[in-house]
């Protein structure tokens, strides 16, 4: 059952750069597992045509909402090496977590997907081991209380205090690197 569900999380983490729809604002799901964004490849949610609509978000900051307020848009430019025009963030009102999607405008094609994923779980400490059992993740010290990467997803795991924190970064549809991850978390981890 647990492998079902971190398959569940991969294949989330995975696709969270195609297509966005459902939610709270009608731009993207929670996951329940890990507390990440989440999309479905066939949904055709559009945007805001209103920019003052698309850089307020759930949160109402200029970067793009509560979720959004976790990593800066120059670190996500950054690591990407592209400049932004997508800030999609989401509040999990079940778990009070805050999700955020930064990157290129949503595609079809995955391998033209670039982004950065950040979520952040308060309690979700507590499930990290049930988080990660069974996958072939890699243990990361000196990250948070405890990190696991998830290389094949381009995910890193961090328990930091009592919230689970998740990144993920993927490249023109190729997952990040172990680096870039370490790049989004520490932004991501001082913002807490």
């Amino acid at each position: 059952m647990r492998r079902i569900a971190l398959a569940a999380v991969t294949i989330a983490l995975l696709t969270a750069g195609c297509a966005s729809g459902g939610g709270d604002d009608g731009k993207s799901t929670d996951s329940a597992a890990a507390g990440t964004d989440t999309v479905a490849a066939d949904d055709t949610a559009t945007e805001s045509d209103d920019p003052a609509t698309e850089s307020q978000g759930n949160g109402g900051s200029e970067e793009g909402g509560e979720g959004c307020d976790l990593i800066a848009d120059d670190v996500v430019a950054q690591v990407l090496g592209i400049e932004i025009v997508r800030r999609e963030p989401h509040v999990d009102s079940t778990t009070g977590g805050v999700s955020c999607i930064k990157g290129t405008e949503r595609v079809t094609d995955l391998t033209q997907s670039s982004y950065v994923s950040v979520s952040r779980t308060p309690g979700g400490a507590a499930f990290f081991d049930q988080t990660i059992e069974g996958a072939p993740t890699e243990s990361v010290p000196g990250v948070g209380d405890q990190a696991e990467f998830l290389a094949d997803a381009a995910s890193l795991f961090i328990a930091a205090g009592a919230d689970l924190v998740t990144v993920q970064v993927v490249k023109g549809g190729v997952p990040g690197s172990l680096d870039d991850c370490l790049t989004v978390a520490e932004e991501v981890l001082g913002n807490l």
